[in-house]
């Protein structure tokens, strides 16, 4: 399942995982709207990971849980990247499709 959530060319992943934080998500309006929502969670991700660095760097807290938190927030930032990628590309090639 892990391997699936992985792939950037599958939207999948991000919807499970954004399902899991956030309950049953409505069913984007466009290509452009998906693109809007997994960029708004890629910055909430990203200064999560931030955020988590802050405290270990700063020793506010340290420990095994901590290490997972930041491992974790990586991990979801670099999905949420590449499905970011793999979208913006899907559009492009849709856009230049389309003006054919």
């Amino acid at each position: 399942m892990l391997q699936v959530l992985k792939r950037p060319d599958n939207s999948f992943g991000p919807r499970v995982l954004l399902e899991r934080i956030t309950g049953p998500l409505p069913e984007p309006k466009s290509s452009n709207d998906f693109l809007y929502k997994i960029e708004v969670v890629l910055e909430e991700a990203d200064e999560s990971h931030y955020w988590l660095e802050v405290v270990k760097g700063a020793q506010l807290h340290s420990g095994d849980a901590l290490d997972k938190l930041i491992r974790e927030a990586n991990e979801l930032t670099a999905i949420f990247a590449a499905t970011d990628k793999t979208n913006k590309a899907k559009i492009k090639k849709s856009d230049i499709i389309d003006q054919k």
